[in-house]
């Protein structure tokens, strides 16, 4: 049987992090000069519980693949913005999107400060393996000369 060694990264979110950070200074830690805690965890993990009955599991395709991560993209985008459907970069950081705060000078492309669904939308698709929404990406590109 083979197995597989972990190290316990779930640890910060139980209030652990004094065991976790095996001296990495985290903000408002001490640091720990304690090797990381290693699990040893076997193949035989189980598997997840089966459909209920009558439940069809879509089909993965492109097509629904693509459809996910647009409902995906949309209700990350309204969580962020709230009421006023427009994102800052301070809102999506406190909205925990690092990704987009971290790229939104990238994502704001008439750099006004904040993002309407359609800049974020332009430019997950412009970088999606997905065909549809390269073919949408690049519909939304202006060329200007």
């Amino acid at each position: 049987m083979k197995s597989v060694c972990l190290a316990l990264a779930a640890l910060p979110l139980l209030g652990l992090s004094s065991i976790a950070s095996a001296g990495v200074m985290h903000p408002g830690t001490a640091a720990i000069s304690a090797p990381p805690i290693l699990l040893r965890v076997s193949e035989e993990l189980g598997t997840p519980p089966p459909d209920a009955p009558g439940v069809i599991p879509p089909e993965i395709t492109p097509e629904n693949m693509q459809r996910l991560f647009d409902a995906d993209l949309r209700d990350r985008f309204d969580s962020a913005t709230g009421a006023n459907g427009i994102l800052t970069a301070q809102a999506a950081n406190d909205a925990g999107w690092g990704f987009a705060a971290d790229h939104f000078t990238e994502i704001d492309r008439d750099h006004d400060g904040y993002a309407t669904f359609s800049e974020v939308q332009t430019f997950f698709d412009a970088r999606s393996p997905l065909p549809a929404a390269r073919v949408r990406a690049a519909a939304k590109v202006q060329v200007v000369e």
